[in-house]
């Protein structure tokens, strides 16, 4: 599926923040009627980060151990064909 945005959070040990992130972007799609997707990338989280983001809904969700936030972004940006795409941390 073509979305026009898409917002890209790599995290890693980010419980405290996950969800309130993601539903912060959720309704901000909503209020704007963005065609926009969410990529989750969660760097092997030894917390609930990984958990708490496939129970908000995310549309991508990707758990792999890299460490590198390009590894990670190329990973996103490898699966996604969009106009425009926003990276950005939990903190």
């Amino acid at each position: 599926m073509f979305y026009e945005y898409a917002f890209i959070l790599p995290a890693y040990n980010e419980q405290k923040y996950t969800r309130n992130v993601i539903n912060n972007i959720k309704k901000n799609i909503k209020k704007f009627s963005l065609h926009a997707c969410i990529v989750f990338i969660d760097d092997g989280s030894k917390d609930q980060t990984y958990q708490i983001a496939k129970d908000t809904g995310v549309d991508f969700l990707v758990k792999k151990k890299m460490r590198v936030k390009d590894q990670q972004l190329k990973l996103a940006l490898n699966k996604l064909k969009q106009t425009f795409i926003l990276s950005m941390t939990l903190i």
